[in-house]
């Protein structure tokens, strides 16, 4: 299965290449920095449309439609710029040579399918669920 994967996302290395070796940093690092500059053009765009110049809104209806634009873009403004901290960080792990590709909690591999799926993945499937169980558990009702 590992190897149709590598294949479909035709990766420069096989199923047998020893974990985090060169060949899967240097694919890593380039998918990420690839993500990492679209996301980053899209962001930089979303704040060129924010810029209101006052002299060109006449209207106090072309003010709430703008308004209007602005919130429904805010979300995936906030979602793009989670991801591209997220990404940023992974990169820095990569050209660094510390730890990308090991799980934050436990230091385990988190699994060359995982990162295929999600290279910004920084636990294992396991300390994730964990992870995200406790979050939910210790999140402060905030209705009272």
């Amino acid at each position: 299965r590992l190897d149709k994967i590598l294949r479909d996302k035709n990766c420069p290395f096989g199923a047998d290449e020893p974990y985090m070796s060169a060949a899967m940093r240097d694919y890593f690092r380039d998918i990420i920095s690839t993500e990492l500059k679209e996301l980053e053009a899209d962001l930089d765009g979303f704040r060129e449309t924010i810029k209101i110049d006052p002299d060109t809104l006449s209207e106090s209806i072309d003010r709430g439609n703008e308004r209007a634009s602005f919130i429904s873009h805010h979300s995936d403004t906030e979602r793009k710029s989670r991801r591209a901290n997220l990404l940023r960080i992974s990169r820095e792990k990569i050209i660094s040579g510390s730890d990308f590709g090991y799980c934050v909690d436990t230091g385990e591999e988190i699994g060359l399918e995982r990162l295929l799926a999600n290279p910004v993945a920084q636990r294992t499937v396991e300390a994730q669920t964990i992870f995200e169980r406790n979050a939910r558990v210790y999140k402060p009702d905030m209705t009272q």
